[in-house]
């Protein structure tokens, strides 16, 4: 008569072949990505570290390991079931231990030697299928209620977070007070990493900007618009408060904090919808303070493509592909057409109220890699890279990048014109104004040095400026004279007519078509560009040497180094930068008096690293 160990052990047989593999490749799936999440959270709240993490990421993560572990764990347990439904088992939850381990661990690959990481995996996946082996009735119980639990933790989650998300919408949207009658809406568009250096808008020999330049005759075109910072953070952060980068916290290791009020805050108590769409996920997602004041912000997506960046597992697997199949896949990366898709839902849905909308275009920012028939458009065949992220290009290689970045400048363009299309359609655009920007701009190896946020030569900092009002801004207005992003928060106050300008540091740019105009050289606002030190670059890099400081006067630019070191550029006449002219016995009174001014710029007090 066989006895209840034999019973058990058939029972386990038979969850084994018919359950055990789907059981285990969701408890492996679910594992993995909730300890992720677990040890990234745990960085955030004790560190108080940038995360860079997807809430969606709770139930979208396992959906991806699921998918991706799908097929070798069948193999395994295939092969496996050779020596018995047993060792089917056994092997299967040896694999998904292992993945689910490893998933976790590779969150601190940066830090740890990735053979100690796999290591220690391995000792855990092989305890587990040990306690398998020798416990399977128990194994199996414990697997399945782990499994239901960690389900039950993922799908609460992502219901939870999305629930409480449309409930704070709502209830934002529904506090508003009543905006002015006739209160235009207000866009403002800006194109990550796009240099105006580039642009065909602005005399660049490729037809990069057809569109941008159509813009421009309906409205006015800033010809030297200068950023106030040669990457994302501080100069969002500057567009959005008035205040230059060193009065703001945001930093390379700080996000912007709620010291200063934000441009969408002020349009929000005058009654305007607030709606935000990003890109940008490096330092324009929710964690970084920018969507402060927005009743609603998109940031992360979701999408199959997001699917893959919300794993470490398929990352890595993406990464791996890109290595050996000389891909450039970016997981979550959102092309201009599904941020216009995301953009102009906001604006359906947000009634009939007046609207303050903004858009993080990325599709210029490294790897260049636009769709067909942009992917080839000024090589005629693809780029030996594309990216610029590595330290050490051929001359061929730098000539394969810029003509891969100016394509994805085309396939942006165009992707803007459909914007306008649809907001045409709509009837929006008489009563709007539309403001295109960039937050920085890009280098390739003018000064010796490629990508941005490295320097503050004008290839970084000059950036493209169109701002279009029908009826308010007079048709192909063009301003040589240098201005500042700086003032675009009380540019778009003064748009919108109920709230003062003065209600945020800065002075309306609408001083450029309204009559009496400002003398050519007159400037309200210092025309500062700055940037931080940075760790860990090559000593190479200008600003490995410490904080730099920029400001143009009267046409002149004057650059100062962390180590004393000052350049002088005329602008006008050398908008590369190629001339340092700080050396010429002519210059030497100008160049006392820029150097003087700009050691009066204050260093950031504030997260400085």
């Amino acid at each position: 008569m066989p006895s209840t160990t034999d019973h058990r052990a058939e029972g386990q047989d038979t969850w084994a072949a018919s359950h055990a593999f789907w059981w285990l490749l969701l408890a492996g799936s679910l594992a993995g990505a909730l300890g992720e999440a677990t040890l990234i959270l745990g960085a955030r709240i004790a560190l108080h570290r940038y995360t860079l993490f997807n809430p969606q990421g709770i139930w979208m993560a396992p959906l991806a390991n699921l998918l991706l572990l799908v097929v070798p764990l069948g193999l395994v347990a295939l092969v496996a079931r050779r020596w018995g439904a047993r060792a089917a088992v056994v092997a299967t939850a040896f694999a998904a231990v292992l993945a689910a381990a490893m998933e976790p661990l590779l969150v601190v690959r940066d830090r740890v030697h990735p053979l100690a990481l796999l290591a220690l995996a391995l000792g855990v996946a092989t305890q587990v299928a040990r306690f398998a082996r020798a416990r399977p009735t128990l194994f199996a119980r414990l697997a399945r209620a782990a499994t239901v639990g960690m389900l039950a933790i993922s799908v609460a989650s992502g219901i939870g977070f999305n629930a409480v998300r449309a409930w704070r919408e709502r209830s934002a949207l529904a506090a508003l007070g009543a905006a002015p009658d006739g209160a235009p809406n207000v866009i403002l568009l800006v194109l990550d990493t796009v240099r105006a250096l580039s642009l065909s808008a602005y005399g660049y020999d490729r037809a990069t900007s057809p569109f941008l330049a159509e813009l421009a005759a309906r409205g006015a075109r800033f010809d030297r618009a200068i950023s106030p910072a040669p990457w994302t953070l501080p100069s969002h952060a500057t567009m959005f408060t008035g205040r230059y980068p060193h009065e703001l916290s945001s930093g390379w290791s700080t996000p912007l904090d709620a010291s200063q009020p934000t441009v969408a805050e002020r349009l929000s108590q005058h009654g305007y919808a607030t709606l935000g769409v990003a890109a940008n996920l490096r330092y324009c997602s929710y964690e970084f303070g920018l969507s402060r004041g927005f009743a609603r912000y998109r940031d992360y997506d979701i999408s199959w493509s997001e699917l893959l960046r919300t794993s470490k597992l398929t990352l890595a697997a993406v990464a791996s592909y890109n290595a050996f199949g000389g891909r450039e896949i970016s997981p979550g990366r959102q092309s201009a057409t599904r941020i216009n898709e995301r953009l102009l839902a906001l604006i359906d849905a947000r009634g009939q109220r007046p609207f303050f909308a903004f858009a993080n275009y990325y599709d210029a920012h490294g790897p260049y890699n636009p769709p067909a028939p942009y992917d080839t458009l000024f090589l005629g065949r693809q780029p030996r890279t594309r990216d610029s992220g590595g330290e050490d290009f051929t001359a061929a290689e730098i000539t394969d990048l810029q003509a891969a970045y100016d394509a994805s400048i085309a396939d942006l363009d165009r992707q803007l014109r459909d914007l306008f299309r649809e907001l045409q359609a709509r009837g929006l655009l008489d009563n709007t104004m539309v403001i295109v920007t960039s937050d920085h701009g890009e280098e390739f190896n003018e000064h010796g040095l490629m990508n941005h946020g490295s320097s503050l030569y004008f290839p970084s900092v000059h950036v493209p400026l169109i701002v279009v009002q029908p009826g308010a801004i007079p048709a192909s207005t063009v301003v040589d004279a240098p201005v500042t992003l700086r003032d675009l928060a009380s540019t778009m106050l003064h748009a919108a007519r109920g709230p003062d300008a003065a209600q945020l540091p800065g002075t309306s740019l609408a001083r450029w078509w309204q009559s009496p105009l400002p003398a050519p050289g007159d400037s309200a606002s210092r025309l500062i560009a700055e940037v931080d030190y940075a760790k860990n670059l090559p000593k190479s890099f200008a600003i490995s040497k410490g904080d730099m400081k920029s400001e143009v006067v009267d046409g002149f630019r004057y650059i100062l180094r962390g180590d004393g070191h000052g350049e002088l550029f005329d602008v006008r006449s050398d908008p590369w930068e190629r001339h340092d002219l700080a050396g010429a016995p002519e210059q030497a009174a100008r160049v006392a008096a820029l150097r003087a001014r700009v050691m009066t710029i204050p260093r950031r007090n504030a997260g400085t690293p």
